[in-house]
C-alpha cells in the first residue's frame, strides 16, 4: 500500500506540474531559452506579471534576414492567435508597436508548426521579437509570451 501511495503521489504531482506548462517560442533562440533542459516551465507557463519579455534580461543575438521561421514547442495545444512584433533594443515601442505578422490558432491541436514572419523593409539593424500567444481555451485568455534578440540584416 505504502508504495502504491509514493507512486500515486508522484503522478499527481508531475500532472500538476503539466497543468501550468503550455508553450514557448524555441526559434530563434529566446530570452531565457537557456532554461528549457533545467527550468523549461518558466518558459512555457503564463505571462502573469504582465513584463515585456517576460522580464528576461537581453541574451544571445540572433542574426536574421527579411523573412524568418519561428520555431514553436507547445505541449498543451489550445486554440487562439500568435502576433509577432518587432520592438526597439530598449523595449520603448512595446506598448504601441503593430504586429509585423499574426497567425490564428497558432497553437491549436493539429495546427502547431512553424511561422513564417516577413520584416518590413523600413526595419534594420538591433531589435527584439516579440512572440506572444493567447490561448482561449479559458476566459480570460492566458497570454504566453518570449522574445528573441535579433540583427536583422539586408
Amino acid at each position: 500500500m505504502r508504495s502504491f501511495t509514493l507512486v500515486f503521489a508522484t503522478l499527481a504531482a508531475f500532472a500538476a506540474t503539466g497543468v501550468s506548462a503550455h508553450g514557448f517560442m524555441s526559434k530563434p533562440f529566446c530570452r531565457g531559452c537557456e532554461k528549457a533542459n533545467i527550468k523549461v516551465d518558466d518558459l512555457k507557463n503564463p505571462n502573469v506579471g504582465d513584463q515585456i519579455c517576460r522580464g528576461e534580461p537581453a541574451g544571445k543575438v540572433t542574426d536574421v534576414g527579411r523573412q524568418l521561421t519561428l520555431g514553436l514547442t507547445i505541449t498543451a495545444p489550445h486554440v487562439g492567435p500568435c502576433e509577432v512584433y518587432i520592438l526597439k533594443p530598449d523595449l520603448s515601442n512595446a506598448n504601441i508597436a503593430k504586429p509585423v505578422a499574426s497567425k490564428q490558432d497558432c497553437a491549436a491541436p493539429g495546427k502547431v508548426g512553424p511561422m513564417t514572419v516577413n520584416i518590413p523593409g523600413k526595419i534594420s539593424g538591433r531589435r527584439v521579437l516579440r512572440w506572444k500567444w493567447q490561448a482561449c481555451h479559458v476566459t480570460p485568455c492566458e497570454q504566453y509570451e518570449n522574445c528573441a534578440d535579433i540583427n536583422v540584416g539586408g
